[in-house]
This record gives structure tokens, C-alpha cells and sequence, in this order.
């Protein structure tokens, strides 16, 4: 499919490709290594992109850096008399983990601030009051990135929707046509983003593997009705591809098993 795709890729510098991996974007490039400055990006490369390209005072913050800035929040908030339902625990460095991991893990599903605010409501009435202070202590920790023009890697798909919801679209805006290939299956910033280009993009493509067994393809099945759900106008193109040839064992099984040559 990617090979079917690159054939249409035209050099210009209103045409955009996207790819789940740096690894695949980088073959892309190197697959156009003719055209001009191709505008080819894996999904965290473009993110990164649009943070530095509209936000120049933009700084990625290392694993210890945000260490370092989430012990000031719990700091900050204990020294304020609000962290006052955990006790002497807020102040051990397990508690500093045990939030940091949190939060780790709330960015790398791409779960705001606001929406986990709003998840905690249905926590147990025992456990509602200590799971608002980590939402606060979430949401502080996010508003001080903000605020510093500072970004998480875990977090920067995120980010970088918030700028395209403000306005603040380059490198992307002029474009005419988006290829969005290698991709099974879409998280919440990626929809979001294949819903701008909808609204700015005269055309986009989008590849799916799909396969005749259900238990294998039940996912870019499922990709494929959000697809039709969310988009007007979309057109399928079934492509077959081609039958890669059997693997010639042979050669490989007359090296293995004849000991000619290890005979003395």
C-alpha cells in the first residue's frame, strides 16, 4: 500500500505525509530522497513541529526535569495547607512516584486535565476527595507547562491540538493534500487531527489494511465505520496486493544439513 501511495506523492511543498512511526517516516523520506524538502512527519515528529514552529520559546522538558517540576506543584500545594488529606505521605518521595507515574500514564492515553477532573466524579465516595487533589495536582502541574512554554513528550499530541484549536497551524496550513499511511487504528489527538485536515485539506488518503478474517482485522474494520461516521463524502478504494512469493527454503536446508564441507 505505502508503495502504491508513494507513486502519487507529487514533490511540493503543499502536499503532507504522515506515518506512525519515526522509523517508517524515515523510510518514506528516504524513498523521496528526490523531491525538494518532502513535508514528511511520524506522528510525534509533526506534533514536536507544530509546538517549536508556533511556539518558538517552547522547551522539551527531560524525565528529570519533570521530576523536578512536579516535586515544586506537590511542594507548593502541601506548604498550602491542600494536600492535607494524605498526611505526612505527600511529603515522602513514593508519593512523588506514585503521582509522576500517574501522570506519565494519563498523557501517554492522552487524558486531559478537564477530562480526568470529570472521570473522578465517578470514583467511590471513599476514594473521591484524594482523587480530586491528584486531578489538582494534575491540573496545576499542566497549567505551569503552559504557562512556562514547556512541553512532555509524553504529552506533546496534546499540545499540539491545543494550538491547532487556537488558530496556530503552520507548517500545515496551504495544504492541498494529506497521505496518512501505515495506520491500523486512531487515538483521540490523531482524530482530532484528521478532523482539522477535513476542514483546511482539499484532499485527504488514508491506507488501511483489511483482511478477509474478522479476529485480525476487526480494528481497521472498526477504523474504517469511525471513518465513514465522522467524514461526509468518503470514497473507499479496495486495492489487492500483490502476493509477496514463497520463501525458497533450499538453498538454506542443503547449507544446514550437508556436513560435505565439515568433513576432515
Amino acid at each position: 500500500l505505502t508503495e502504491r501511495l508513494l507513486r502519487r506523492f507529487h514533490d511540493g511543498q503543499n502536499i503532507l505525509w504522515i506515518s506512525p512511526t519515526r522509523r517508517a517516516a524515515t523510510a518514506v523520506r528516504q524513498r523521496l530522497a528526490t523531491c525538494l524538502n518532502p513535508l514528511v512527519f511520524s506522528v510525534d515528529e509533526l506534533a514536536e513541529e507544530i509546538i517549536v514552529t508556533n511556539d518558538p520559546t517552547a522547551v522539551p522538558l527531560t524525565t528529570t526535569g519533570r521530576r523536578m517540576l512536579l516535586d515544586t506543584v506537590i511542594d507548593q500545594l502541601r506548604s498550602a495547607g491542600e494536600l492535607a488529606e494524605f498526611g505526612k505521605v505527600c511529603e515522602t518521595r513514593g508519593f512523588l512516584e506514585g503521582i509522576f507515574g500517574l501522570i506519565e500514564e494519563l498523557k501517554k492515553l492522552e487524558i486531559w486535565p478537564s477530562r480526568f477532573t470529570r472521570s473522578v466524579e465517578c470514583v467511590d465516595s471513599a476514594l473521591r476527595e484524594k482523587a480530586n487533589l491528584c486531578a489538582r495536582i494534575y491540573a496545576r502541574y499542566q497549567r505551569f507547562l503552559v504557562e512556562h512554554h514547556r512541553f512532555a513528550n509524553e504529552g506533546k499530541r496534546c499540545d499540539a491540538q491545543y494550538l491547532l484549536r487556537q488558530g496556530r497551524s503552520r507548517p500545515l496550513e496551504n495544504l492541498t493534500q494529506v497521505f496518512v499511511d501505515g495506520f491500523h487504528s486512531f487515538t483521540r489527538s490523531q482524530m482530532e487531527m484528521l478532523s482539522f485536515f477535513r476542514q483546511n485539506v482539499e484532499q485527504i488518503t488514508i491506507s488501511l489494511l483489511e483482511g478477509e478474517r474478522e479476529e485480525l482485522f476487526s480494528v481497521p474494520r472498526s477504523t474504517k465505520r469511525w471513518l465513514t461516521q465522522r467524514f461526509e463524502e468518503v470514497t473507499f478504494e479496495r486495492v489487492e496486493c500483490e502476493q509477496s512469493k514463497p520463501v525458497d527454503l533450499s538453498y538454506l536446508q542443503q547449507k544446514l544439513f550437508d556436513d560435505t564441507e565439515c568433513r576432515t
